[in-house]
């Protein structure tokens, strides 16, 4: 449990490469002379090498030792986070800043292929979902770092933070490794023909999409909703942020000990209609306070129904593990590029415009899970115990 606890912590400190940045990003407009465009871009070019990288290593991972790729990436992010820290030209630092993604991608893709396949499909869903507790505590413990690191430095300083904390997350990732086997390319066992297992998998991969998407778009939008346009200090963004991704964190918890005893199937076609749920009361209600509640309700939902239809993706596999992880993770990376740009390039900057994109992904998802199990109903059943 030390060595998973130790992966978790190296993906921790892998999104804070973004998420600790976000209380810098007005002072980083004034430093660099630049718009609120650019600076989002910024963002925007962390989360597009996640799924570039996301597909390179999962076919890498078939001649090169998922270790290996986890070590090399957590030097690249040590070195970028420093070089950040020293003050280059900014287009210079837009090329540091997608350099910074990589760890993300390894661990996505390589890391949780090591835990699947020395736990077994059932037992690394459940520990994976025990991670994500861990992990989402980026975007909750992110902020408020960075503003307290903001309180008494520069923004430059909080990149030498995380500069540092990278170097111990890797020391620390190197040792516990050792107690992982040895690279091994397991092959899809598939309980279906061929077609209709890359169609399961092709078709819950989009529904997991749909409900990670909102997920980044409240991350890239929050810093300007709640500083800018609606006057929150940067103390106060960082607590809300820390209340509202500390809820995605119980759920986490929540789903890694229900899933011992709930079947995947009866369990999303609850969770599903009580999203929604939450989504149209987001739209009705008008004062912030309530809607940064229902926030936290939804985000405590939303590790619930991503995990359940992780396993489903897992099971399915058309290819062998790593790259069938890596194009999950792909996908999972291009709704984040999606959620990001339509962040840049539309002024949403309003939770009316956000709570209806949040209900229009959600019912998409659960239109699409509706068709499916009406059809694979046994099958979906059975592979739910």
């Amino acid at each position: 449990m030390l060595s998973l606890f130790t992966i978790g912590i190296n993906e921790l400190v892998s999104y804070f490469g973004n998420d600790i940045y976000l209380p810098a990003l007005p002072s980083i407009i004034k430093h660099y002379h630049i718009d609120e465009f650019n600076a989002q871009l910024s963002l925007f070019l962390w989360i597009l090498s996640c799924p570039i990288f996301q597909l390179v290593f999962g076919r890498v991972t078939l001649y090169v030792s998922k270790k290996t790729v986890i070590h090399l990436s957590n030097f690249l992010l040590v070195m970028a986070s420093f070089a950040c820290a020293m003050n280059p030209e900014y287009n210079i630092f837009l090329c540091l800043r997608f350099i910074q993604g990589i760890s993300v991608a390894a661990i996505t893709t390589c890391g949780y292929a090591l835990i699947y396949e020395k736990f077994g499909t059932d037992e690394g869903s459940r520990l994976i979902a025990f991670l994500s507790s861990i992990t989402v505590m980026g975007p909750a413990l992110g902020p408020p770092l960075g503003s307290l690191i903001l309180s008494f430095s520069n923004w430059q300083g909080i990149f030498y933070a995380l500069a540092t904390m990278a170097l111990i997350s890797s020391i620390m990732t190197i040792f516990a490794l050792r107690e992982f086997p040895d690279d091994t390319h397991n092959t899809s066992h598939e309980s279906l023909t061929p077609g209709k297992s890359r169609f399961l998998f092709f078709a819950f991969v989009f529904i997991s999409c749909q409900v990670f998407i909102p997920l980044i778009l409240w991350i890239c939008e929050s810093a300007i909703i709640m500083m800018l346009a609606n006057h929150y200090t940067e103390s106060e963004y960082g607590l809300t942020m820390l209340v509202i991704f500390s809820s995605y964190a119980v759920g986490a918890i929540t789903i890694s000990q229900l899933a011992k005893y709930a079947h995947s199937f009866y369990l999303l076609h609850i969770l599903f209609p009580l999203y929604c749920i939450g989504c149209i009361l987001m739209i009705y209600f008008h004062d912030m306070h309530t809607r940064l509640i229902i926030l936290c309700y939804l985000m405590f939902l939303s590790p619930l129904i991503t995990n359940r239809l992780g396993r489903y993706v897992v099971m399915f596999r058309i290819y062998n593990l790593n790259t069938t992880l890596g194009i999950y993770s792909f996908s999972i990376s291009v709704a984040a590029i999606i959620a990001s740009g339509i962040s840049t390039w539309f002024e949403l900057h309003t939770l009316d415009i956000m709570a209806s994109i949040f209900l229009a992904n959600i019912v998409t998802a659960l239109t699409l899970f509706i068709i499916i199990t009406a059809s694979r109903h046994r099958t979906l059943l059975i592979l739910s115990r």
